[in-house]
């Protein structure tokens, strides 16, 4: 993972695109998030091709995933668990010992995945996705 780049702002933004459609955020979202002092945002890269990326904000010690995601050409092949675990580790570097993100009640593989590394279902946001939709509420709490 290494820090995020200019060079890659497209291809997160199209990232975005596939991965959230309507609700995506555009490159100019992306490059102010570049100087936004509580953002973290890293990009995994593998010969010179953008994988896939996370950010989250912190605040004291805790941190709210604002995204994570992967290629549709690399899902299914392991690169969200490196992302996610590269968050993780991040953040504890960055004496962040508690994590929480919303995630799509419908959003099974996402799911499955954050409660793979102890994150837990910690409530719901009625129709937080568009008015329509319910989130999940994740936590996940490191021990200092």
């Amino acid at each position: 993972m290494q820090e995020i780049s200019k060079e890659y702002i497209k291809d997160i933004a199209n990232i975005e695109l596939e991965s959230f459609g309507k609700n995506a955020w555009s490159e100019n979202n992306i490059l102010r998030e570049l100087n936004n002092p509580n953002c973290t945002f890293q990009i995994l890269v593998e010969d010179n091709t953008l994988i896939g990326y996370y950010s989250y904000y912190k605040s004291f010690d805790e941190a709210y995933i604002n995204n994570i995601a992967v290629s549709s050409c690399f899902r299914h092949k392991g690169y969200g668990k490196i992302i996610l675990s590269n968050l993780i580790t991040k953040a504890k570097e960055e004496n962040i010992y508690n994590i929480t993100l919303e995630v799509r009640k419908s959003n099974m593989i996402a799911r499955k995945l954050y409660e793979s590394f102890g994150f837990k279902n910690e409530g719901i946001r009625p129709k937080f996705y568009d008015n329509t939709e319910d989130a999940v509420i994740y936590w996940y709490r490191m021990e200092e």
